[in-house]
């Protein structure tokens, strides 16, 4: 699922909201994410030692301690919808004939791997960037401001 806030790859550039963030807990911490096995939401910030997350749980922003964090993954933008474009694919299989057997199913397993890919083009894990290039996909780049109580933050 793809949250609404998130902008086009053609508005990558005009977002005012922080990217869809996943963190994952790491193994045999019990009270981790209070019970949930991972917390999702809009990335706020990235402070020497902590994330605020706009959880999608709680709808409220939620702390996380880098320490306490086993992997993570980021959606920082949409990714093309391909729904519509399969059944015509498949479809034009049809003028193939006898050769439909086999050019539906490479049509099909093209259309999955593309995708995908599409979807992991607009996707960053923790092993593939540092927290420090994660900063620039938060709502607050450089910190949450002084002025901005979290508490009001939605």
């Amino acid at each position: 699922m793809t949250p609404k806030y998130l902008p086009s790859s053609e508005n990558l550039d005009v977002n005012t909201h922080g990217s869809y963030i996943i963190i994952n807990k790491p193994n045999n911490y019990s009270n981790f994410f209070k019970g949930r096995k991972s917390i999702s939401g809009e990335l706020i910030s990235i402070e020497n030692d902590s994330i605020f997350v706009l959880s999608n749980y709680s709808h409220n922003c939620e702390l996380i301690l880098k320490k306490d964090v086993r992997d993570f993954e980021l959606l920082y933008a949409k990714p093309k919808n391909y729904g519509l474009v399969a059944p015509i694919f498949v479809l034009s299989t049809i003028s193939h004939g006898f050769f439909l057997a086999i050019t539906a199913p490479i049509n099909i397993m093209s259309f999955i791997i593309v995708s995908k890919f599409e979807k992991k083009e607009f996707t960053y894990d923790n092993s593939n960037i540092s927290y420090d290039r994660l900063k620039m996909f938060a709502r607050y780049p450089q910190g949450i401001p002084a002025n901005v109580n979290i508490a009001d933050i939605k």
